[in-house]
């Protein structure tokens, strides 16, 4: 099949996307994915499709949002809803789509790419796997207080979002959301949100994930009371084992025997500005940690050479330097920043630098994927 144009879709497309999405996927995409579908929203400019006698036959969605990361913020670029018709695949439509959204990334000048999905699928289009996740698990207490109650997000007002949009802002890594969609970011992907109140008034928030158990958000004023809040939710929800997802940097802080790691290989980034990624989440892991000193440069093919410092607990990624220690694709650079024991090399001093520097703690909650 020869090349179709692809479109910007208008609102007068919806309904036919989502019926395409809903077949594709084989869910309810709108409560599914609220943060593009809700019927109250006005998000088909965020889509692309592909049209065949005036039939919708293939849709990807991207949608740019800022992540901050301390003082720093880099644009990330999120690719969802991609799907062809069955009648349309192997066709060459989904390659189509994603070279179009590749070339969309970076006309909107996107420091780095998300999409979850198949690694086998997507690697083909220059992304890899960033293969880790962090939690801490806990086990039903006695420690309950009865002081502690949890009211669900659709049943909340307005008042608990002003008091809980702030909370999440006080992370050091996170995806901006806007009060219009702080609910919706929170239920997405089958999941449950909670105003978390003391007696009558409001202390924070927590989102649920019943299918894999797990606490993927809590936030709270007071952390020391973050425990007992949980298992107070535990009780609640008649539990007898939960895990709490926490960010890469936060894993050596906790004082607990209970920490897992989990290799989850579908969540895929690819890194389009390669040394303003690195400076920013280098620079975030030196706040939390002390990493060798010493400067690397560094040629990806067909891309360029930059230089990377460490000196003094700062990062500086500069391309001023053509010299360079190690040569390597433009995959291997990303495996580095992405995945733990990427690569062996001979040179010792090299291996120190990229074992003490990378992988890179770059995270995305479920929360914020479309």
């Amino acid at each position: 099949m020869n090349d179709l144009k692809i479109e910007i879709a208008q609102d007068q497309d919806a309904d036919e996307i989502i019926k395409l999405v809903n077949l594709c996927f084989e869910k309810d995409m709108v409560k599914s994915v609220p943060v593009l579908y809700n019927e109250n929203k006005n998000r088909m400019k965020n889509h692309y499709i592909i049209k065949e006698d005036d039939k919708i036959v293939a849709i990807f969605c991207l949608l740019c949002r800022d992540l901050v990361c301390l003082e720093d913020t880099l644009k990330i670029g999120e690719i969802g809803s991609v799907c062809v018709h069955k009648d349309y695949r192997n066709q060459g439509l989904m390659q189509q789509m994603l070279n179009y959204a590749n070339k969309l990334l970076r006309e909107q000048n996107c420091d780095m790419a998300f999409l979850s999905g198949k690694y086998e699928r997507y690697h083909h289009f220059l992304y890899e796997s960033s293969n880790q996740c962090y939690y801490v698990s806990y086990s039903a207490s006695r420690n309950i207080n009865p002081d502690i109650h949890f009211c669900k997000m659709e049943d909340g007002n307005n008042e608990y979002v002003d008091y809980s949009l702030p909370l999440y802002e006080q992370s050091e890594l996170y995806i901006k959301r806007t009060k219009k969609d702080f609910i919706d970011n929170c239920i997405q992907w089958c999941k449950e949100g909670y105003f978390i109140l003391h007696q009558s008034h409001i202390i924070g928030y927590l989102v649920y994930f019943p299918l894999e158990n797990e606490i993927e958000e809590i936030k709270v004023e007071d952390k020391k009371q973050l425990k007992g809040i949980i298992t107070t939710f535990m009780a609640y929800k008649q539990l007898d084992e939960i895990k709490r997802k926490i960010l890469n940097s936060d894993y050596d802080k906790e004082n607990t025997s209970n920490k897992m790691i989990y290799n989850k290989n579908n969540k895929l980034f690819q890194i389009i500005h390669l040394e303003k990624v690195i400076s920013v989440f280098l620079n975030y892991r030196l706040r939390h940690e002390i990493l060798k000193e010493g400067s690397l440069g560094i040629k990806v093919i067909a891309y360029d050479t930059f230089t990377i410092e460490v000196y003094e607990g700062k990062a500086i990624v500069s391309n001023k330097s053509k010299h360079f220690d190690l040569e390597v694709s433009y995959d291997a650079m990303q495996k580095i920043i992405l995945q733990t024991n990427s690569v062996v090399l001979e040179k010792n001093r090299v291996n120190e630098l990229l074992e003490s520097w990378f992988p890179l703690p770059i995270f995305l909650l479920d929360s914020d994927q479309i």
